[in-house]
């Protein structure tokens, strides 16, 4: 049910962005153990206009029975800031 939710909603992105590549990768822990956090960059190249794509992606992810069960993901946080 996830995978078919997640891929109805992404339908068009292979459509308009080509992408190349992530990094960046920060884990965190919840004090959930089922429950995981993700940073991570994505790069790409926007098809229509050959622009660059760099994303910042955040995403909250839930595993059940060694599976993803629920995935959140916050993304286009432009102007984002690191507070210390």
């Amino acid at each position: 049910m996830v995978r078919r939710r997640t891929a109805t909603l992404n339908a068009g992105y292979g459509n308009a962005i080509l992408l190349h590549g992530a990094d960046a990768l920060v884990v965190h822990r919840s004090q959930d153990p089922r429950v995981v956090i993700l940073e991570y960059d994505v790069h790409g190249k926007i098809i229509r206009t050959g622009a660059a794509y760099d994303n910042r992606f955040i995403s909250v992810v839930t595993i059940g029975d060694r599976k993803i069960v629920h995935w959140r993901g916050l993304y286009g946080l432009a102007g984002r800031h690191d507070c210390a």
